[in-house]
């Protein structure tokens, strides 16, 4: 095999690498995308539910107008 033989193996082998690294990378870019959807969702669901807590919580104590029973 020959100089120009070698280097057209070399750069037919670094094209391949290039484009299986470029499906690789275009791959793992999809799912951080749908990742950071599924975050956000869960994000909001989160949030949805802190807010709900918080409104039943200040509804429990502000709901408490009775005084204790005497034995307190």
């Amino acid at each position: 095999m020959n100089d120009i033989e070698k280097l057209q193996k070399q750069i037919t082998d670094l094209q391949s690498n290039f484009i299986h690294q470029q499906e690789t990378i275009d791959s793992l870019n999809d799912t951080v995308i749908k990742q950071w959807g599924v975050i956000d969702k869960l994000a909001k669901i989160v949030g949805d539910c802190a807010n709900q807590l918080v409104a039943v919580s200040s509804s429990l104590e502000g709901g408490s107008t009775e005084p204790p029973p005497p034995h307190y």
